[in-house]
């Protein structure tokens, strides 16, 4: 499903709704690392080096990284200062990371 989601930004034409939708695909995919730790007896805080391996999944299995790193090196300039320091910048981030990664390896 976030595979999915995420392909879907594309069809998107407004700065802060594709960083919405990467901020509720990495809200949905904390939930769900949350839930399967706490299916096995365990409460953990799910943070960036947990994401990290999931989110390079979601975005390979996309099979649009080049579509993404265009779209998110254009939203920088497009977004305003207050968004960076939220949970959009964060989502924004992390997916740049993960794209950034994979086009350089």
């Amino acid at each position: 499903k976030s595979i999915n989601s995420l392909k879907s930004i594309l069809n998107s034409n407004y700065p802060i709704g594709r960083l919405r939708l990467l901020s509720n695909i990495l809200e949905k995919t904390t939930e769900e690392m949350s839930k399967i730790a706490s299916s096995h007896g365990k409460n953990v805080a799910v943070g960036a080096e947990d994401l990290a391996p999931v989110i390079d999944y979601i975005v390979a299995k996309s099979q649009i990284v080049d579509e993404l790193d265009f779209v998110f090196k254009s939203l920088e300039p497009l977004v305003p200062n207050v968004f960076w320091s939220g949970k959009f910048g964060y989502a924004l981030t992390v997916f740049t990371i993960s794209v950034g990664s994979m086009k350089n390896s």
